[in-house]
């Protein structure tokens, strides 16, 4: 596959939590770039399985390179662009008591590579390999399958009937509360 340009990469940062001499203020902050470059995703060979071609993509990539750093979890529980990934379980110093967590940031992603990675990571499963039949390598489209269809809203006629019954007579209560009060207005 040709790689495109600029090549996605991730992005690695750092917290490093050492134990304080002083019990009051407990472990001391550090953060900063571990790899501020960033690592480029490899792309493996595309596979073929008779004539149909799996094709490595960089979201596939980025999974991998994620796993093998070990647990980690987005920054949020719902995707937006530009989610990073932290580990969850922080190399630990036993000697010196020093905890460090990494962060992971992706760069150059599309927003629906950075999707396919979230719902990958929160799935814990590997994005879906694109599978296409009779490949043409000129004409590279990414499949993402049937677009989804969305649910009729609550208000839609299709989904419930208005019971409008409940609203009728609240507003017949209103009315009448604010007549009363404009009668006893005038009557001062």
């Amino acid at each position: 596959m040709k790689k495109r340009n600029p090549v996605p990469r991730i992005r690695t940062t750092y917290r490093l939590f050492t134990p304080s001499d002083d019990p009051d203020i407990g472990y001391e902050e550090e953060s900063g770039w571990e790899d501020e470059d960033g690592e480029e995703m490899d792309l493996d060979d595309d596979d073929e399985e008779g004539d149909v071609l799996i094709e490595d993509t960089y979201a596939r990539a980025a999974y991998r390179w994620l796993q093998g750093k070990g647990f980690v979890e987005p920054s949020s529980s719902n995707f937006h662009y530009g989610v990073w990934y932290s580990t969850i379980d922080d190399e630990i110093d036993f000697r010196t008591g020093e905890r460090k967590q990494y962060s992971f940031h992706l760069v150059d992603f599309s927003p629906l590579e950075e999707d396919q990675i979230f719902h990958a990571i929160k799935n814990r499963r590997a994005p879906d390999p694109i599978k296409t039949k009779g490949y043409d390598k000129s004409r590279r489209k990414l499949n993402i399958g049937p677009r989804p269809k969305l649910p009729d809203s609550p208000q839609s006629p299709s989904t419930r009937r208005l019971n409008i019954r409940p609203l009728a007579m609240l507003l017949e209560q209103a009315a009448r509360y604010i007549e009363a009060k404009l009668a006893a207005h005038k009557d001062e």
